[in-house]
């Protein structure tokens, strides 16, 4: 084999696992929002126009947009989650598939407080019912921690 084709096949191989991997994790996160909407807005049109918002709907339902925090973060993408995606996340492994799992997480995630330290406040499934969106687009600080840490870290590899 000349090294131009054993060069090729090393280009092409990585191309894949790289496509693989980067396909997986966006079903995943699909899977997340298509379950959401079976369950909290397919059947309720006056719940989708709030569910499909592009500043604090759709992927913001459980992450936080640090591009539009005081003040602004770049480079986090869906890092940080809010107190919605932080709850979610307790019933869920990282990149969960299964439908029925997903659907299970939401049911559970949908009877916890949208606020852990007021017995008063709301449950999301509450907060959804009454037309809200469930998540409060304030950064989990944990998350924030994580991902410009992540961020540095890549950063100092490219140098």
């Amino acid at each position: 084999m000349t090294m131009f084709r054993r060069h090729l096949l090393l280009s092409i191989t990585a191309l894949a696992l790289g496509l693989i991997f980067f396909v997986g994790s966006i079903q995943a996160r699909s899977q997340y929002k298509k379950a959401f909407y079976k369950k909290y807005v397919d059947d309720n049109a006056d719940y989708k126009e709030v569910a499909d918002d592009k500043t604090l709907g759709r992927c913001w339902l459980c992450h936080v947009d640090m591009k539009k925090q005081d003040p602004p973060v770049e480079g986090l993408k869906k890092q940080v989650r809010n107190n919605y995606g932080v709850a979610l996340s307790k019933f869920l492994d990282v990149k969960e598939k299964d439908k029925a799992k997903i659907a299970e997480a939401l049911e559970k995630a949908g009877q916890e407080k949208s606020d852990p330290n007021d017995e008063e406040s709301p449950t999301f499934a509450e907060l959804i019912a009454d037309g809200k969106l469930p998540g409060d687009n304030v950064p989990n600080a944990d998350d924030v921690k994580a991902a410009l840490k992540k961020k540095a870290e890549k950063e100092a590899k490219k140098q």
